[in-house]
Protein backbone atom coordinates (compact mmCIF):
# COMPACT_ATOMS: atom_id res chain seq x y z
CA UNK A 1 0.00 0.00 0.00
CA UNK A 2 2.80 2.43 0.88
CA UNK A 3 4.36 1.89 -2.57
CA UNK A 4 1.09 2.78 -4.27
CA UNK A 5 0.85 5.98 -2.23
CA UNK A 6 4.48 6.90 -2.99
CA UNK A 7 3.88 6.15 -6.69
CA UNK A 8 0.92 8.57 -6.82
CA UNK A 9 2.73 11.25 -4.80
CA UNK A 10 5.74 10.99 -7.09
CA UNK A 11 3.76 11.41 -10.31
CA UNK A 12 0.96 13.70 -9.10
CA UNK A 13 3.35 16.23 -7.61
CA UNK A 14 6.22 16.08 -10.12
CA UNK A 15 8.68 15.11 -7.43
CA UNK A 16 11.66 15.35 -9.83
CA UNK A 17 11.20 19.12 -9.88
CA UNK A 18 10.96 19.42 -6.09
CA UNK A 19 13.88 17.06 -5.45
CA UNK A 20 16.08 18.92 -7.95
CA UNK A 21 14.98 22.27 -6.52
CA UNK A 22 15.86 21.23 -2.97
CA UNK A 23 19.17 19.72 -4.11
CA UNK A 24 20.03 22.90 -6.06
CA UNK A 25 19.20 25.00 -3.00
CA UNK A 26 21.38 22.86 -0.70
CA UNK A 27 24.37 22.90 -3.08
CA UNK A 28 23.98 26.63 -3.63
CA UNK A 29 23.75 27.32 0.10
CA UNK A 30 26.98 25.39 0.68
CA UNK A 31 28.59 27.56 -2.04
CA UNK A 32 27.16 30.67 -0.34
CA UNK A 33 28.74 29.67 2.98
CA UNK A 34 32.11 28.90 1.36
CA UNK A 35 32.31 31.83 -1.05
CA UNK A 36 29.26 34.02 -1.71
CA UNK A 37 29.10 35.96 -4.94
CA UNK A 38 28.21 39.62 -5.35
CA UNK A 39 24.69 40.38 -6.61
CA UNK A 40 26.43 41.75 -9.72
CA UNK A 41 28.44 38.61 -10.50
CA UNK A 42 27.35 35.79 -12.78
CA UNK A 43 26.13 32.54 -11.25
CA UNK A 44 26.62 29.36 -13.30
CA UNK A 45 24.37 26.29 -13.16
CA UNK A 46 25.42 23.14 -15.07
CA UNK A 47 23.00 20.59 -16.51
CA UNK A 48 22.47 17.93 -19.18
CA UNK A 49 19.55 17.36 -21.56
CA UNK A 50 17.96 13.97 -20.79
CA UNK A 51 15.01 12.00 -22.22
CA UNK A 52 12.56 13.74 -19.85
CA UNK A 53 13.55 17.11 -21.39
CA UNK A 54 12.78 16.16 -25.00
CA UNK A 55 9.88 17.02 -27.26
CA UNK A 56 8.66 15.03 -30.27
CA UNK A 57 11.57 16.32 -32.40
CA UNK A 58 14.13 15.00 -29.89
CA UNK A 59 15.50 18.31 -28.76
CA UNK A 60 14.81 20.18 -25.52
CA UNK A 61 11.14 21.10 -25.17
CA UNK A 62 10.55 24.87 -25.30
CA UNK A 63 8.81 24.85 -21.93
CA UNK A 64 11.72 22.96 -20.38
CA UNK A 65 14.01 25.96 -20.87
CA UNK A 66 11.93 28.03 -18.46
CA UNK A 67 11.82 25.17 -15.97
CA UNK A 68 15.60 24.78 -16.14
CA UNK A 69 15.91 28.56 -15.77
CA UNK A 70 14.23 28.13 -12.35
CA UNK A 71 17.20 26.09 -11.14
CA UNK A 72 19.65 28.69 -12.45
CA UNK A 73 17.62 31.38 -10.69
CA UNK A 74 17.56 29.43 -7.39
CA UNK A 75 21.34 29.10 -7.56
CA UNK A 76 21.82 32.81 -8.28
CA UNK A 77 19.43 34.01 -5.54
CA UNK A 78 21.03 31.77 -2.92
CA UNK A 79 24.70 32.32 -3.86
CA UNK A 80 24.32 36.09 -4.15
CA UNK A 81 22.42 36.39 -0.87
CA UNK A 82 19.55 38.26 -2.54
CA UNK A 83 17.00 35.66 -1.45
CA UNK A 84 18.23 35.64 2.16
CA UNK A 85 18.33 39.46 2.32
CA UNK A 86 14.84 39.76 0.89
CA UNK A 87 13.32 37.26 3.31
CA UNK A 88 15.07 38.91 6.27
CA UNK A 89 13.33 42.15 5.25
CA UNK A 90 9.95 40.39 5.27
CA UNK A 91 9.72 40.51 1.51
CA UNK A 92 9.36 37.93 -1.20
CA UNK A 93 9.65 37.68 -4.97
CA UNK A 94 7.76 36.33 -7.92
CA UNK A 95 8.36 35.87 -11.62
CA UNK A 96 6.96 39.03 -13.20
CA UNK A 97 7.54 37.90 -16.78
CA UNK A 98 9.90 36.16 -19.17
CA UNK A 99 11.15 36.96 -22.61
CA UNK A 100 12.96 33.96 -24.03
CA UNK A 101 14.71 33.77 -27.37
CA UNK A 102 15.55 30.36 -28.80
CA UNK A 103 18.59 30.41 -31.09
CA UNK A 104 19.66 26.76 -31.53
CA UNK A 105 18.54 23.42 -30.19
CA UNK A 106 19.90 21.74 -27.12
CA UNK A 107 19.79 18.03 -27.98
CA UNK A 108 19.78 14.76 -26.07
CA UNK A 109 22.84 14.39 -23.78
CA UNK A 110 24.09 17.89 -24.57
CA UNK A 111 25.83 19.39 -21.56
CA UNK A 112 25.04 23.07 -21.04
CA UNK A 113 25.31 25.79 -18.47
CA UNK A 114 22.93 28.56 -17.47
CA UNK A 115 24.68 31.82 -16.69
CA UNK A 116 22.46 34.11 -14.60
CA UNK A 117 23.21 37.76 -13.90
CA UNK A 118 21.48 41.04 -13.07
CA UNK A 119 21.07 43.27 -16.13
CA UNK A 120 19.22 46.15 -14.50
CA UNK A 121 16.96 47.02 -11.59
CA UNK A 122 14.33 49.55 -10.69
CA UNK A 123 12.72 49.96 -7.26
CA UNK A 124 10.22 47.14 -7.86
CA UNK A 125 12.23 44.47 -9.69
CA UNK A 126 15.55 42.98 -10.69
CA UNK A 127 15.87 42.14 -14.39
CA UNK A 128 17.91 38.98 -14.87
CA UNK A 129 19.49 37.54 -17.98
CA UNK A 130 19.98 33.78 -18.28
CA UNK A 131 22.07 32.43 -21.13
CA UNK A 132 21.88 28.73 -22.03
CA UNK A 133 25.38 27.92 -23.32
CA UNK A 134 26.11 24.51 -24.87
CA UNK A 135 29.42 23.10 -23.61
CA UNK A 136 30.50 21.41 -26.86
CA UNK A 137 30.75 24.60 -28.92
CA UNK A 138 30.10 27.41 -26.38
CA UNK A 139 27.11 28.54 -28.45
CA UNK A 140 24.42 30.59 -26.69
CA UNK A 141 21.41 28.40 -27.55
CA UNK A 142 18.80 30.51 -25.74
CA UNK A 143 18.56 33.75 -23.80
CA UNK A 144 15.91 34.32 -21.14
CA UNK A 145 15.33 37.77 -19.68
CA UNK A 146 13.07 37.76 -16.65
CA UNK A 147 11.58 40.30 -14.31
CA UNK A 148 12.08 39.25 -10.69
CA UNK A 149 9.31 41.28 -9.03
CA UNK A 150 9.95 42.24 -5.40
CA UNK A 151 7.00 42.23 -3.00
CA UNK A 152 6.75 43.87 0.47
CA UNK A 153 10.22 45.37 0.06
CA UNK A 154 12.28 47.08 -2.63
CA UNK A 155 15.45 46.45 -4.58
CA UNK A 156 17.13 49.39 -2.80
CA UNK A 157 16.41 47.82 0.61
CA UNK A 158 17.78 44.47 -0.60
CA UNK A 159 20.95 46.06 -1.97
CA UNK A 160 21.42 48.07 1.22
CA UNK A 161 21.05 44.87 3.28
CA UNK A 162 23.77 43.30 1.10
CA UNK A 163 26.10 46.27 1.61
CA UNK A 164 25.62 47.50 -1.97
CA UNK A 165 23.71 50.70 -1.22
CA UNK A 166 25.98 52.78 -3.45
CA UNK A 167 25.80 50.39 -6.41
CA UNK A 168 25.55 52.21 -9.72
CA UNK A 169 22.57 51.07 -11.73
CA UNK A 170 23.64 50.18 -15.28
CA UNK A 171 21.96 51.60 -18.34
CA UNK A 172 19.36 49.09 -19.56
CA UNK A 173 20.09 47.37 -22.86
CA UNK A 174 17.94 48.64 -25.78
CA UNK A 175 16.14 45.29 -26.08
CA UNK A 176 15.36 45.36 -22.34
CA UNK A 177 13.89 48.86 -22.63
CA UNK A 178 11.64 47.71 -25.50
CA UNK A 179 10.52 44.65 -23.54
CA UNK A 180 9.75 46.77 -20.45
CA UNK A 181 7.76 49.16 -22.65
CA UNK A 182 5.83 46.25 -24.19
CA UNK A 183 5.05 44.85 -20.73
CA UNK A 184 3.79 48.26 -19.59
CA UNK A 185 1.59 48.64 -22.69
CA UNK A 186 0.13 45.18 -22.05
CA UNK A 187 -0.49 46.01 -18.40
CA UNK A 188 -2.20 49.30 -19.31
CA UNK A 189 -4.43 47.56 -21.85
CA UNK A 190 -5.46 44.86 -19.38
CA UNK A 191 -6.23 47.45 -16.70
CA UNK A 192 -8.57 49.25 -19.13
CA UNK A 193 -10.30 45.99 -20.02
CA UNK A 194 -11.15 45.12 -16.42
Amino acid sequence: MIYVILFFIYFLFDMNYFIRGIWTFIRSYINFIRKPISPFETSVHYDTCFFTDLDLWFHMNNARYLREADFGRIKFLVESGIGKALYSLGGSFTNGGNNIRYRKSINLFDRYRIETKVLYWDDKAFYLEQQFIRDSDKFVCAVNVMRLSIMNSSTSQVLEKLGCRDAIRPEPLPELVKWMEAAQLSSDRLKKAS
